[in-house]
This record gives C-alpha cells, structure tokens and sequence, in this order.
C-alpha cells in the first residue's frame, strides 16, 4: 500500500513540476519575443512566479492542517494550475501586461497549493527511517 502511495505522489510531482516548468520557461521567451525586452527584464517580469508558490505553499499545510484531507486540495490546485497553463495559449503579441500578470498570480495559486502536498502525505504515512529516501525520490521526480 506504502509503495503504491510513494509512486502516485512521485508521479504527481512529476506533473505538477512539469506545468511550474513549462511556465518559468515559456513566459521569459514570450515576453523577449513579444516586447523585445532583454533577458534581464524579461527575468524581472516573471519575479511574481517566485514569492507566489511559497506563501501559498503555507497556505496549502495550514488547510491540510485544519480540513485533514489532501486529495480535496491536490485536486483544486491542479485544477488551478491546468488553467494557468491553458492561458498561456490565449496570449497575443499584443496581450496586455495584466493579461500575463493575471496568468502568473493563477500559477502561483494552483502550484503553490499543491507542490507540499507529497511532503507532507509522506512525513505522515512513512516511518521517520524511511522519509530520507521517501524524499529522495519524491524530489528526483522533479525533473
């Protein structure tokens, strides 16, 4: 039961890394693309995808805290996430700097929820010897 659960986390990981990726990697090349600006203030544009997840990362163990169930969350902030993704599609050459800003502050909600959920799943359903490897492969699914 144990394996199945530290495979389905690893393999949820993977996808949640994958949609935060796809994002701090696109966005900087659509904004030097489309507004001809330099990597470095294409770099300060996408600043608002680095503070967002980690205060909703609090967030998201303070509800699992007080509610006690994972899935529920896991499952909104995928939700969330797939749209933050999804939007990226909508842009334009000529998009609007609160259409993008709208974009990042969506990610930043649905990953944020959701990137501490295997953490925390496993620090409760694995034995304190086990969590340094439990860890190891959560993290290496990261990409």
């Amino acid at each position: 039961m144990k394996n199945q659960k530290i495979g389905a986390m690893c393999a949820y990981i993977f996808m949640v890394a994958g949609a935060f990726l796809l994002l701090l990697y696109y966005f900087p090349i659509y904004i030097q693309a489309t507004q001809n600006d330099s990597a470095l203030y294409s770099g300060i544009k996408n600043l608002p995808l680095v503070p967002g997840p980690n205060i909703f990362t609090i967030t998201s163990g303070c509800i699992i805290t007080v509610i006690g169930h994972h899935i529920p969350l896991m499952l909104l902030g995928y939700v969330i996430s797939g749209i933050a993704c999804g939007l990226l599609y909508t842009f334009e050459i000529r998009s609007s700097t609160g259409e993008w800003l709208n974009c990042q502050v969506i990610a930043d909600i649905g990953v944020g929820l959701i990137l501490s959920i295997p953490v925390i799943v496993s620090q409760s359903i694995f034995k304190p010897s086990d969590l340094s490897s439990v860890f190891a492969m959560i993290f290496s699914s990261m990409g």
